[in-house]
């Protein structure tokens, strides 16, 4: 299991200083999201963002699509970044739609479910396609719910995102990230859990967790670095 950071932790920032930030952090992959101001947004800008996440070490996990952009940009960028796109926009059956049409095209696709898995399950069992699991409040019984995906839905569940943990769960309005991550792996999950800002609210709190002073700036090569990863990192 690999700790991300997704872009909506500071939506201002280039692709160079979130990857900087993950890098001080010691989270080792980077979710992009389609709204944000990180500057990938087709095909020869997200070669150069694949350049710079191989010249700091992390990953990039996937490329969240909101529906701004086109199938077929969609496809062009997640093949120069080699991640799947995330299909969070639409509804279910509409993302399923449009993942089982980047997968024809050849691009790897996670349709986006939130919430409890009662409210999901049923839709996404037998869809055939891999799922990314949005972790937020709704979710009251998260090792309970977690059992039931990995039945229902045996090697699908490829990505997890959690809103809150890092700066929330030190302040004790976020929910932690080591007890999800121990559940995680007695589910045998191996793919990348992803945290998010749970609120805009957090903005300020998230840019100083990510070490931002007056400004992103660009990594320095000593920043390149990435760190033991622990749940201690995330929560403190």
């Amino acid at each position: 299991m690999r700790l991300g950071l997704s872009s909506a932790a500071a939506v201002d920032a280039d692709v160079d200083a979130l990857l900087a930030a993950c890098a001080r952090r010691g989270l080792a992959v980077l979710e992009l999201r389609d709204e944000d101001a990180h500057g990938v947004s087709d095909a020869a800008s997200a070669a150069t963002a694949a350049v710079l996440a191989a010249d700091f070490g992390v990953a990039i996990g996937s490329f969240r699509v909101s529906g701004a952009l086109t199938t077929a940009k969609v496809a062009d960028v997640c093949a120069k970044l080699e991640a799947p796109a995330l299909i969070a926009h639409g509804s279910l059956a509409e993302r399923i739609a449009t993942a089982r049409g980047l997968g024809d095209s050849g691009a790897g696709a996670l349709v986006e479910v939130s919430g409890a898995a009662e409210s999901w399950l049923g839709a996404i069992a037998g869809a055939d396609t891999d799922v990314a699991w949005q972790i937020d409040d709704a979710v009251s019984d998260m090792a309970g719910d977690l059992r039931r995906a990995m039945r229902a839905i045996p090697e699908r569940l490829r990505y997890v995102r959690l809103l809150g943990g890092g700066p929330e769960a030190a302040m004790a309005d976020g929910r932690g990230i080591g007890a999800l991550m121990g559940q995680l792996a007695l589910g045998r999950f191996g793919g990348p859990l992803v945290v998010a800002p749970s609120s805009p609210r957090y903005r300020v709190a998230w840019e100083n967790w990510l070490g931002r002073r007056g400004g992103w700036g660009c990594g320095s090569k000593a920043e390149r670095d990435v760190v033991q990863l622990s749940p201690a990192t995330m929560e403190r």
